[in-house]
């Protein structure tokens, strides 16, 4: 069975749709302070344009053992409205975020409410799409203001029971959303998904539920505005040994280099003092894709840098 998705926008309004893959969005961007709102009924001015593959993510209104009801009536968004979730399965519910693209230090705020029933061995992240390696990756720990999540080596998840509706909150760390018009975290078109995966469902769990998404665009976190962040510049890219860093002006007291993976690890951090350039020896990096991050308690700039030996 697939998802039964009721679709508003500000411009545009639809009868109820059956969604499996990704459909075009028609809206006007947002602009800062302007608050999408998806909460699975008639009426959302949100779209959730994604939801694959059938028979895990539905919206409907749940009648289950403990998702009885949906926080907002009648629909949520939920792990099968039914039926106990499914065994060995992995599925997404994916959705847009707008943003203009003309201002491109602009982060997101989103919220939701959520109540989690998982067996052992089920687990549940949020993803988005990173533009730089075009590939899906979980978002990192500075974006979790609120909500009970577990620090993995894959990355934070929520852990495996909420008894009950947790409010949930996110807000876009200066390192998440973008460090200049060519250098992009996420493009204005930010992609989001709901990843869940199950090994077994022994006691018929009933998995995830979901209500009453919101998303405001907003300055990245901490109040940074982009004119008051220390410019990062790294030379060479791509590198293989040592990275040379400048900041552009220097920088005041203690601050912390850090060499971050798209999954949100750490894999090289360097504290450095009253500097205006720094250098990273990365020949024991692997290739890849990283985030280059200096950071204190007033300022946090980043740059991409690509290791290839």
């Amino acid at each position: 069975m697939g998802a039964v998705v009721f679709v508003e926008t500000a411009h545009m309004r639809t009868t109820p749709t059956l969604l499996l893959f990704a459909l075009p969005l028609l809206s006007e961007a947002q602009v800062p302070g302007d608050t999408l709102v998806m909460d699975f009924d008639e009426g959302a001015t949100l779209v959730l344009d994604s939801v694959y593959p059938a028979g895990c993510w539905q919206v409907g209104a749940p009648a289950k053992p403990v998702f009885t009801t949906a926080l907002s009536l009648p629909r949520a968004l939920v792990t099968d409205t039914i039926l106990p979730y499914p065994e060995n399965s992995t599925c997404y519910a994916e959705f847009t975020l707008l943003a203009d693209e003309l201002d491109w230090n602009w982060g997101r705020w989103f919220e939701f409410d959520q109540w989690l029933d998982l067996a052992p061995g089920t687990r549940a992240w949020i993803e988005a799409r990173d533009t730089w390696s075009m590939d899906w990756t979980r978002l990192v720990d500075g974006w979790y203001l609120s909500g009970n999540v577990v620090y993995l080596l894959e990355g934070p998840e929520f852990a495996g029971s909420t008894n009950g509706w947790e409010h949930v909150i996110f807000d876009s760390p200066c390192i998440g959303v973008m460090n200049g018009p060519d250098d992009r975290w996420y493009d204005p078109l930010m992609r989001l998904r709901f990843v869940f995966t199950s090994t077994s469902n022994v006691g018929g769990h009933d998995g995830w539920m979901i209500d009453n998404f919101r998303a405001t665009a907003t300055p990245c976190s901490g109040g940074i505005s982009e004119e008051g962040i220390n410019r990062l510049k790294v030379d060479p890219v791509p590198a293989n040994d040592v990275v040379r860093l400048s900041f552009g002006s220097t920088i005041e007291g203690d601050a912390i280099i850090d060499l971050i993976t798209t999954d949100g690890r750490v894999v090289l951090a360097q504290r450095i003092q009253g500097a205006s350039l720094a250098t990273l020896d990365v020949s024991a990096i692997e290739n890849g894709c990283y985030v280059c991050r200096v950071s204190n308690k007033d300022m946090s700039s980043s740059a991409r840098l690509l290791v290839a030996h």
